[in-house]
Protein backbone atom coordinates (compact mmCIF):
# COMPACT_ATOMS: atom_id res chain seq x y z
CA UNK A 1 0.00 0.00 0.00
CA UNK A 2 2.65 1.96 0.99
CA UNK A 3 4.03 1.93 -3.04
CA UNK A 4 0.71 2.64 -4.45
CA UNK A 5 0.47 5.43 -2.24
CA UNK A 6 3.77 7.03 -3.24
CA UNK A 7 2.99 6.34 -6.70
CA UNK A 8 -0.09 8.80 -6.78
CA UNK A 9 1.44 11.05 -5.16
CA UNK A 10 4.28 11.31 -8.19
CA UNK A 11 1.52 11.30 -11.12
CA UNK A 12 -0.67 13.62 -8.60
CA UNK A 13 -1.48 14.99 -5.11
CA UNK A 14 -4.82 14.92 -7.52
CA UNK A 15 -7.05 11.56 -7.91
CA UNK A 16 -9.35 13.35 -5.24
CA UNK A 17 -13.07 13.51 -4.86
CA UNK A 18 -15.00 14.78 -2.56
CA UNK A 19 -15.90 13.31 0.79
CA UNK A 20 -19.00 14.12 2.67
CA UNK A 21 -18.83 17.93 3.67
CA UNK A 22 -22.08 18.14 5.12
CA UNK A 23 -23.33 20.47 2.16
CA UNK A 24 -27.06 19.30 1.29
CA UNK A 25 -26.37 20.54 -2.57
CA UNK A 26 -27.30 24.14 -2.16
CA UNK A 27 -28.06 25.89 -5.74
CA UNK A 28 -25.29 27.47 -7.74
CA UNK A 29 -24.08 31.25 -6.45
CA UNK A 30 -24.69 33.92 -9.28
CA UNK A 31 -21.99 35.19 -11.34
CA UNK A 32 -21.53 38.28 -9.49
CA UNK A 33 -21.81 36.48 -6.44
CA UNK A 34 -18.93 33.95 -7.39
CA UNK A 35 -17.17 36.99 -8.45
CA UNK A 36 -16.60 39.06 -5.16
CA UNK A 37 -16.09 35.45 -3.17
CA UNK A 38 -13.77 34.51 -5.70
CA UNK A 39 -11.83 38.20 -5.26
CA UNK A 40 -12.39 37.68 -1.00
CA UNK A 41 -10.64 33.87 -1.49
CA UNK A 42 -7.50 35.53 -3.48
CA UNK A 43 -7.11 38.70 -1.41
CA UNK A 44 -6.98 36.18 1.34
CA UNK A 45 -4.82 34.02 -0.18
CA UNK A 46 -2.51 36.91 -1.66
CA UNK A 47 -2.31 37.44 2.70
CA UNK A 48 -0.88 34.43 2.89
CA UNK A 49 2.85 34.09 3.43
CA UNK A 50 2.64 30.75 5.33
CA UNK A 51 0.56 28.38 6.19
CA UNK A 52 0.41 24.84 8.50
CA UNK A 53 -2.43 22.46 9.12
CA UNK A 54 -2.43 19.30 10.50
CA UNK A 55 -3.77 16.80 7.10
CA UNK A 56 -5.79 13.53 6.86
CA UNK A 57 -5.23 12.05 3.24
CA UNK A 58 -7.93 9.38 2.50
CA UNK A 59 -6.98 7.65 -1.01
CA UNK A 60 -9.19 5.04 -3.27
CA UNK A 61 -8.48 3.23 -5.61
CA UNK A 62 -9.62 0.67 -8.62
CA UNK A 63 -8.38 -2.51 -7.45
CA UNK A 64 -7.99 -1.77 -3.46
CA UNK A 65 -10.14 -3.62 -1.18
CA UNK A 66 -10.13 -0.43 1.24
CA UNK A 67 -9.72 2.92 1.69
CA UNK A 68 -5.80 3.93 2.60
CA UNK A 69 -5.67 6.58 5.03
CA UNK A 70 -2.47 8.49 5.89
CA UNK A 71 -1.84 11.63 8.40
CA UNK A 72 0.32 14.16 8.96
CA UNK A 73 1.17 17.86 8.62
CA UNK A 74 1.26 20.35 5.76
CA UNK A 75 3.27 23.09 5.71
CA UNK A 76 3.16 25.91 2.61
CA UNK A 77 5.54 29.05 2.16
CA UNK A 78 5.12 31.62 -0.44
CA UNK A 79 5.18 31.46 -3.89
CA UNK A 80 6.55 27.75 -4.66
CA UNK A 81 7.48 25.88 -1.23
CA UNK A 82 5.07 22.79 0.15
CA UNK A 83 5.58 20.22 2.13
CA UNK A 84 3.44 17.11 3.16
CA UNK A 85 5.23 15.28 6.10
CA UNK A 86 3.18 11.74 7.00
CA UNK A 87 3.22 10.82 10.52
CA UNK A 88 1.24 7.47 9.70
CA UNK A 89 3.00 6.17 7.84
CA UNK A 90 6.10 8.06 9.70
CA UNK A 91 9.58 8.56 7.60
CA UNK A 92 7.63 9.28 4.34
CA UNK A 93 7.36 12.78 3.04
CA UNK A 94 6.36 15.22 -0.10
CA UNK A 95 8.40 18.15 -1.27
CA UNK A 96 7.58 20.47 -3.71
CA UNK A 97 9.98 23.42 -4.24
CA UNK A 98 9.91 25.86 -7.23
CA UNK A 99 9.30 23.68 -10.13
CA UNK A 100 10.86 20.40 -8.51
CA UNK A 101 8.73 17.87 -6.59
CA UNK A 102 10.67 15.51 -4.29
CA UNK A 103 9.18 12.35 -2.80
CA UNK A 104 10.64 10.35 0.27
CA UNK A 105 9.27 6.36 0.82
CA UNK A 106 10.11 4.61 3.68
CA UNK A 107 13.53 2.60 3.10
CA UNK A 108 14.08 4.38 -0.18
CA UNK A 109 16.13 7.70 -1.27
CA UNK A 110 14.28 10.61 -2.48
CA UNK A 111 12.96 10.78 -5.64
CA UNK A 112 12.67 13.62 -7.82
CA UNK A 113 10.57 14.75 -10.87
CA UNK A 114 10.56 18.09 -12.66
CA UNK A 115 7.15 19.88 -12.69
CA UNK A 116 8.10 22.52 -14.96
CA UNK A 117 7.25 20.30 -17.68
CA UNK A 118 3.50 19.53 -17.45
CA UNK A 119 1.79 15.99 -17.52
CA UNK A 120 0.96 15.80 -13.36
CA UNK A 121 -1.32 17.38 -11.36
CA UNK A 122 1.11 17.19 -8.43
CA UNK A 123 1.39 20.88 -7.96
CA UNK A 124 -2.63 21.13 -7.49
CA UNK A 125 -2.41 21.93 -3.97
CA UNK A 126 0.55 24.80 -4.47
CA UNK A 127 -1.87 25.90 -6.77
CA UNK A 128 -4.36 26.39 -4.16
CA UNK A 129 -2.50 28.55 -1.80
CA UNK A 130 -0.98 30.40 -4.73
CA UNK A 131 -4.48 32.02 -4.90
CA UNK A 132 -4.92 32.67 -8.26
CA UNK A 133 -8.51 33.24 -8.95
CA UNK A 134 -7.87 34.69 -12.43
CA UNK A 135 -6.62 31.21 -13.51
CA UNK A 136 -9.84 29.65 -12.56
CA UNK A 137 -11.84 31.18 -15.09
CA UNK A 138 -9.38 30.62 -17.73
CA UNK A 139 -8.75 26.56 -16.74
CA UNK A 140 -11.70 25.61 -15.18
CA UNK A 141 -15.72 25.65 -15.24
CA UNK A 142 -16.53 27.27 -11.74
CA UNK A 143 -18.89 27.02 -10.11
CA UNK A 144 -19.29 28.06 -6.15
CA UNK A 145 -22.46 27.18 -3.72
CA UNK A 146 -22.69 28.23 0.17
CA UNK A 147 -24.66 27.07 3.17
CA UNK A 148 -24.13 28.78 6.60
CA UNK A 149 -20.18 29.48 6.71
CA UNK A 150 -19.40 26.57 3.89
CA UNK A 151 -18.09 28.17 0.60
CA UNK A 152 -17.75 25.06 -1.79
CA UNK A 153 -16.22 25.73 -5.02
CA UNK A 154 -15.88 23.32 -7.74
CA UNK A 155 -13.59 23.47 -10.78
CA UNK A 156 -14.20 21.47 -13.77
CA UNK A 157 -11.12 21.27 -16.47
CA UNK A 158 -11.84 22.78 -19.58
CA UNK A 159 -11.98 20.08 -22.12
CA UNK A 160 -9.01 21.98 -24.28
CA UNK A 161 -6.38 20.24 -26.86
CA UNK A 162 -2.96 20.78 -24.53
CA UNK A 163 -4.53 22.17 -21.45
CA UNK A 164 -2.47 21.32 -18.19
CA UNK A 165 -5.40 19.88 -16.39
CA UNK A 166 -6.47 17.10 -18.58
CA UNK A 167 -7.15 14.05 -16.72
CA UNK A 168 -8.48 15.15 -13.70
CA UNK A 169 -12.51 15.33 -13.70
CA UNK A 170 -13.22 18.09 -11.18
CA UNK A 171 -11.41 19.59 -7.99
CA UNK A 172 -13.78 20.41 -4.84
CA UNK A 173 -12.67 22.97 -2.60
CA UNK A 174 -14.30 23.99 0.84
CA UNK A 175 -14.05 26.69 2.84
CA UNK A 176 -15.09 28.37 5.75
CA UNK A 177 -16.02 32.00 5.80
CA UNK A 178 -15.41 34.75 6.31
CA UNK A 179 -11.51 33.91 6.63
CA UNK A 180 -11.12 31.40 3.59
CA UNK A 181 -10.24 28.86 5.76
CA UNK A 182 -9.39 25.75 3.89
CA UNK A 183 -11.53 22.63 5.07
CA UNK A 184 -11.11 20.19 2.25
CA UNK A 185 -9.52 20.10 -0.98
CA UNK A 186 -10.85 17.15 -2.87
CA UNK A 187 -9.90 16.16 -6.81
CA UNK A 188 -11.42 13.68 -8.93
CA UNK A 189 -9.78 11.65 -11.41
CA UNK A 190 -12.40 9.51 -12.64
CA UNK A 191 -15.51 7.74 -10.47
CA UNK A 192 -12.85 4.78 -9.22
CA UNK A 193 -9.74 6.57 -8.32
CA UNK A 194 -9.96 9.16 -5.70
CA UNK A 195 -8.03 11.04 -2.86
CA UNK A 196 -9.39 13.99 0.04
CA UNK A 197 -7.17 16.09 1.91
CA UNK A 198 -8.83 17.03 4.72
CA UNK A 199 -7.62 19.61 6.83
CA UNK A 200 -7.64 20.82 10.85
CA UNK A 201 -5.75 22.95 13.25
CA UNK A 202 -4.73 25.40 9.92
CA UNK A 203 -2.32 28.55 10.89
CA UNK A 204 -1.89 31.21 8.56
CA UNK A 205 1.74 33.18 8.35
CA UNK A 206 3.08 31.17 11.45
CA UNK A 207 5.72 30.35 12.02
CA UNK A 208 7.17 27.51 9.57
CA UNK A 209 11.50 26.87 9.36
CA UNK A 210 12.90 27.34 6.23
CA UNK A 211 14.85 24.30 6.48
CA UNK A 212 11.95 22.01 5.99
CA UNK A 213 12.13 23.04 2.52
CA UNK A 214 15.61 21.95 1.93
CA UNK A 215 16.73 18.36 0.79
CA UNK A 216 18.82 17.07 3.42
Amino acid sequence: MVSVRAALLGIGLGLIAAPSTGLADPAPLSAPETAVYAKGFAAAQAATHTFRAELRQTLTLQGLDQPVVSTGELFYAAPDKLLIRFSDPAGEWMRISGGELEMKKTGQPPVRRDLTQGGSNAATLLDFFGGDAARWDRDFQVTMSREDDRLRVELVPWRVPGSKRQGVDRIVTVLRLPDYEVISIDVAMNAENRMSFEFSDGRRNAAVDPQLFRTP
